[in-house]
Order: structure tokens, then sequence, then C-alpha cells
């Protein structure tokens, strides 16, 4: 009897604990879950909240954005385009000025396919691809890709993107006698960039590392004259006629001309061809 009594109280010690752990994973489980479950009620919540609450920016910003506009292109507009920005040299600063013309009685711009001198989204757009697809490329062939990578470079090159934009956008805030700069064109402007990118790394796949060097320092330097010039037609020449601001003019078009040169190292350095293809 003392034994049977024994037996049910302390009998079985592991049955206890084996009990108690039980209830503590359920517990711990349970408690996991209802975090992970509040914390993605919140992140939904709120990102429902941004939404909500920049809905009627957005939709405004977006019916004020002529988007057909900056893809108004053709393939003769492409090609001097793209000539343009790999060899600037020839066109001087104020021929880089776009032109206009009338229409319904009121002055606009002539829109890209009329106009080299006008920016325009879809040169942009495909470069990047472009660069995203050379990327994965160079690293299949050096049997280093992954489905990753694309994602990757993508995120580089969008957040390199975001930098330069906000970079420009203040300045252009800043800056006293500018002409009336919309995001369209500064994005514009600054996806160029990956049009020299994938010069370079085509560069270095038929010529190896060597010519990637220095394919990449000569479109970063016409890239630079590229972007000086634009810039400077924008940034209002009075303010260099009366002396106002002549420095900080001066500073803003010499960082923009840096720009070209720090994206073809962090975006291109990492991607450097290890490979020689013939």
């Amino acid at each position: 009897m003392a034994a049977n009594l024994l037996d049910g109280v302390g009998g079985s010690p592991s049955a206890t604990p084996n009990y108690y752990a039980t209830q503590q994973n359920e517990y711990g489980s349970e408690n996991g879950s209802f975090f992970a479950d509040l914390s993605q009620q919140m992140i939904r919540r709120g990102a429902a909240d941004w939404l909500t609450a920049n809905s009627s920016y957005m939709s405004k910003y977006l019916q004020n954005t002529n988007f057909k506009y900056y893809f108004c292109v053709n393939n003769r507009y492409v090609a001097q385009k793209i000539g343009l920005i790999l060899f600037p040299v020839m066109p001087s600063a104020k021929s880089f000025a776009r032109r206009k013309e009338i229409h319904d009685g009121a002055e606009v711009f002539k829109p890209p396919r009329d106009d080299r001198y006008a920016p325009d989204l879809y040169i942009p757009a495909m470069a990047f691809v472009t660069y995203c697809i050379l990327y994965s490329l160079i690293m299949g062939l050096a049997n280093k890709f992954t489905p990753e990578m694309i994602a990757e470079s993508a995120s580089r090159g969008t957040v390199a993107l975001f930098i330069q934009i906000a970079f420009l956008k203040f300045c252009f805030y800043i800056l006293p006698d500018t002409e009336q700069v919309f995001t369209c064109d500064i994005v514009a402007y600054t996806g160029y960039i990956f049009v020299s990118l994938c010069v370079n790394l085509i560069a270095g796949l038929i010529g190896g590392a060597w010519l990637f060097y220095i394919v990449s320092l000569v479109t970063s330097l016409f890239m630079s004259v590229f972007l000086v010039k634009t810039m400077k037609v924008l940034v209002h020449p009075r303010s260099a006629r009366t002396g106002e601001l002549v420095a900080y003019r001066n500073h803003f078009l010499f960082a923009t001309a840096l720009f070209p040169f720090l994206w073809a190292y962090l975006l291109g350095e990492y991607v450097r061809p290890s490979v020689k293809v013939y």
C-alpha cells in the first residue's frame, strides 16, 4: 500500500517534469505565435495608415505627371541620346538647353523624339534592366550565380539612384535662380549612369579586368561631362553673371561630377568580371 502511494507520488519522478515541459512548450509556442501575429497586424495597420494618408498625394502626383511624355521616343532619338551620353564632348554647354514649342497657345518642352537633349525614362529603364542581366551573366560565367543576385543588383542600383536623386532635389531646393526641374527629369538624368555601367561590364566581358578599368574611367569621365553640362543649364546662369552664390553653384557642379566615378566603383567593382570571353 505504501509502495503504491509512493509510486503515485514520487515513484515516477520523470513524469512531472515532462508534463511541465510540455505545458511550457505549448505556452511558449502560443506566446510566440501571439507576438508574431501582433507584429504582423501592427505592420499591416501601419502600412494601411500610410497608404491612406498619402494616397491622395500620390494620386494627385501621378495625375499631374505626364509619363507618356518621357516614353515618347524613337530609334533615332535613342541612338543619338546614347551617343551623347557616351561622348558629350562635342556639343557646347549652351546647346544642352531643351528646345521649346508652342502647343495650344502655351510654351512647352518638345518631346524626346524631337529633342535629343530632352530627358526620357525609356533609356534609363532599359539600361537598368540590362545592367541586372549583365550582372547575372557575369556571375553565371564565374559559377557564382544565385537567384538572389538579381534582386541584389537591382537593390544596389535603386539605392544609388535614390541617393543621387535626393542630393539633386536638395540642391535644386536651396540654390536660387534654377530652372523648373521635375522629379522625373532628375530620375532620367540620374538613370543614364546605367548606360555607362553596361558599357563597362561588356568591356570587362570582352577584354577582362584591365579593359574594364580603363573603360570605366573613360565612361565615368564622359558621364561627368554630360551631367555637368546638363546641370549647368538648369542652374540659372544669372547667378554666375551677378556673382551671387557662384561658389555654391560650382560646388554643386563639382559634386555632381563625382557621382559617376562613385557609382562606377561601387556598382561595378563588386561585379568585376572574373572570366574572359573570347
